[in-house]
């Protein structure tokens, strides 16, 4: 659910059915909906901020947990599913658990659009482009750590200029 600050005003106490203003559900059971849901800035450059959301254990063209993640705009209201996302990416290897963290990278790759990292195991950190309806994260991604063992995972976080050399700097912690 997403809730406006307008409603925190408003009352003390409500009910998150009441007051959200967009309703967002998953399309799968047990894959873990909601698992990181991150406001990843405006990628598609239509003037309104995006919010990703995951499903890292769904299954995804014959994939078992590769993970999945929709991306919505934050302008619209009502009730939409991760079936049927603005955008979307997708895991493409057997427990990947693609969407585990999402979080806004800024405009990296200097296109006017913002770019944003995915986070899952074995690709544990991939910058992907923002522009691109539905990136091909194989492809497409601008940026792509890998896992020192096949399975392993971290925690990454875009961390801003850190080494002042200009550029946002990528961490991870294990």
């Amino acid at each position: 659910w997403l809730v406006s600050g307008a409603a925190f005003g408003d009352t003390t106490d409500a009910n998150v059915e009441d007051v959200a203003f967009l309703t967002i559900s998953g399309d799968q059971s047990g894959a873990y909906f909601g698992t990181a849901a991150s406001f990843i800035g405006d990628v598609d450059g239509d003037g309104v901020q995006d919010v990703a959301i995951s499903a890292i254990f769904s299954q995804q063209n014959g994939w078992e947990q590769a993970g999945t993640v929709g991306i919505f705009a934050t302008d619209q209201t009502g009730d939409v599913s991760l079936a049927d996302p603005d955008h979307h990416v997708m895991g493409w290897f057997d427990s990947q658990e693609y969407g585990s963290d999402m979080q806004p990278a800024g405009d990296l790759d200097g296109d006017g659009y913002d770019d944003w990292m995915v986070a899952g195991a074995g690709v544990i950190a991939q910058i992907l482009p923002g522009g691109v309806s539905t990136p091909d994260p194989e492809l497409d991604a601008l940026f792509q750590l890998y896992a020192q063992a096949e399975g392993d995972r971290c925690e990454p976080h875009m961390l801003g200029d850190v080494d002042g050399d200009g550029e946002v700097d990528l961490g991870c912690t294990d």
